[in-house]
């Protein structure tokens, strides 16, 4: 006696699952924009090639290192309180201005969205971390107010002048 198991739905189930699994793995590793699955205890566990670039330090190094290693001293003490905002359920996500220090001692500022993933019954496994330089563009607005505040002060000199002038005028 013999028989026969047809197997073509599992491979195509398998097949299916890893054209699923390449897709998450191009699109994490292709995305424009930072993104870290990081451990409940702060590990880096995954980090894409845009967040290497934003911390200035490779996939490896970052491997070693807590999120809180490259995190600016001033944000620790809002970065515990927003981590346990998360774990404990408070919010789902949390947006934020953050300034990471990198080995070469200068500082980037990131607009980052940290959320939580969870189990199947609702316990924390790790954050994903998603971050956007925004360096650049607050260094622009920072020259734009500068330059606004140039202006207003020679429009106020101006101003002055003009009335001063008009001033003069009525003496004459």
């Amino acid at each position: 006696m013999c028989s026969f198991l047809d197997v073509t739905e599992s491979r195509a189930a398998v097949a299916r699952l890893r054209r699923r699994d390449e897709t998450v793995t191009m699109t994490m590793n292709d995305a424009p924009i930072g993104i870290a699955l990081v451990s409940l205890d702060g590990r880096y566990e995954f980090v894409n090639p845009a967040m290497c670039r934003l911390l200035g330090r490779s996939a490896e190094e970052l491997r070693k290192l807590t999120y809180r290693d490259v995190t600016h001293p001033e944000r620790a003490e809002a970065d515990i309180e927003a981590e346990r905002r998360l774990r404990d359920g408070g919010v789902e996500n949390v947006q934020t201005t953050k300034r990471y220090m990198r080995p070469d001692g200068s500082v980037v500022t990131a607009l980052v969205s940290v959320t939580v993933l969870r189990d199947h019954d609702g316990r924390p496994m790790r954050f994903v971390t998603q971050a956007v330089d925004i360096s650049e563009r607050l260094r622009i607005e920072e020259e734009l107010h500068r330059r606004v505040g140039q202006q207003s002060v020679v429009a106020q000199l101006g101003q002055h002048a003009l009335e001063g002038v008009e001033s003069s005028r009525l003496l004459d």
